[in-house]
């Protein structure tokens, strides 16, 4: 997953969860989701093994992504359920986090690393902070999850039964450009996590802007289909009632709309 803007945080929102290879075969949309190649190794179930669910970068204080700033990873992972079959039983989980700050080098650094006792499945949220460096306008974020015998191991090294690695890969900015902040999300097609039933508008040439035509929680336009003003954006105007935008500025210097949702306070379906 990759997000080509700089914004405020880059987000895969749950859609590369799982492992790449499992005892059914792996469950991991377009595994493995490295840079490098690097591939899960796991003989894991969905639902009771660990995997990498989320990830998540942000920038601490609002502000797009910069050099020299602070940002968070925010990665969501499975917990093994039940580890007593396993040759070395109930052992602790570890989670190792990594840094490219030009990904294109391919060349990881280690940010921290962090264990947790499993047994109790579920969703667990781990969080770093660390201070975007100097290298290239394109970085990369990486998470390596495993039992046991990832305890001590480089970026790339498989050395459990009960392992997951996943990359996401970012833009920053290298000068102090005065912007607003807003957030890019790698991919805009996947259920958002915690909403009941979460839709990506499509555009409907009827009422002639971007829809949700099923009852949900969550309706997104995403970026692509409204983003932009004037001549830039697809679709334009993208009004009900044929208003127009009334400007010729370029969306990447001036005021322009570049995402839109409705969702229900409480992340059930909308209901009158």
């Amino acid at each position: 997953p990759r997000c080509f803007d700089v914004g405020a945080s880059c987000n895969t929102w749950f859609k590369n969860g799982g492992v790449g290879r499992d005892a059914n075969g792996g469950y991991e949309n377009n595994a493995p989701n490295t840079i490098d190649g690097c591939e899960d190794y796991s003989i894991g179930k969905r639902g009771h093994d660990e995997s990498i669910q989320s990830m998540k970068v942000a920038s601490v204080d609002g502000a797009f992504l910069s050099v020299g700033e602070k940002a968070r990873i925010e990665a969501y992972v499975f917990k093994a359920k039940d580890t007593s079959s396993r040759s070395n039983p109930n052992e602790k989980e570890y989670a190792h986090f990594w840094y490219a700050p030009d990904a294109k080098s391919k060349d990881w650094s280690h940010l921290r690393s962090t264990s947790f006792d499993p047994g109790s499945g579920g969703l667990m949220r781990l969080n770093l902070n660390f201070t975007l460096q100097p290298g290239d306008s394109t970085q990369a974020v990486r998470l390596t999850y495993g039992y046991a015998e990832s305890r001590y191991m480089g970026p790339c090294d498989r050395m459990d039964k009960y392992f997951d690695v996943d990359d996401l890969v970012f833009e920053v900015n290298h000068g102090a450009i005065p912007v607003p902040s807003f957030q890019y999300i790698a991919t805009l097609d996947s259920p958002l996590p915690n909403h009941s039933k979460s839709i990506a508008a499509t555009y409907d040439s009827e009422y002639t802007v971007p829809r949700c035509f099923e009852h949900a929680s969550l309706c997104h336009g995403g970026f692509v289909l409204i983003r932009g003003v004037g001549d830039e954006e697809e679709n334009s105007p993208n009004t009900i009632d044929s208003c127009a935008d009334r400007t010729g500025s370029s969306s990447q210097k001036f005021e322009s709309i570049f995402f839109m949702s409705v969702q229900s306070v409480t992340k059930e379906i909308m209901t009158v």
